[in-house]
């Protein structure tokens, strides 16, 4: 979703413009939530959900848990950590502060 040359601020500013990661943290918001629920309740191919779960966990705004399914297999779920973004643009530098719940 970004280029190596991007500051954290460019690739903070272009998730929360990408419909898809925000649909994403308004269905994590509240109860954890699987990758496949996730790509139902959104309406969104599941491939383009793991792609925008990573950006969003690179951004540490997802809490992630695992658990272990009866048949062995790892369970991952998704939950939203963002409470609050404030951006602010002073001496002509952009700077963006997030909020997180106490979730970690």
């Amino acid at each position: 979703m970004g280029t190596k040359s991007d500051t954290n601020e460019d690739v903070i500013l272009r998730t929360l413009l990408d419909g898809h990661c925000r649909a994403i943290l308004g269905v994590t918001t509240g109860n954890p939530t699987t990758a496949s629920a996730i790509s139902l309740a959104c309406n969104m191919p599941l491939s383009t959900v793991y792609r925008r779960l990573k950006i969003l966990r690179t951004l540490k705004f997802l809490h992630v848990s695992c658990t272990l399914r009866p048949d062995g297999k790892k369970l991952l779920l998704f939950q939203n950590r963002l409470v609050g973004i404030d951006i602010s643009w002073n001496d002509a530098k952009l700077q963006i502060s997030t909020n997180f719940s106490g979730t970690t």
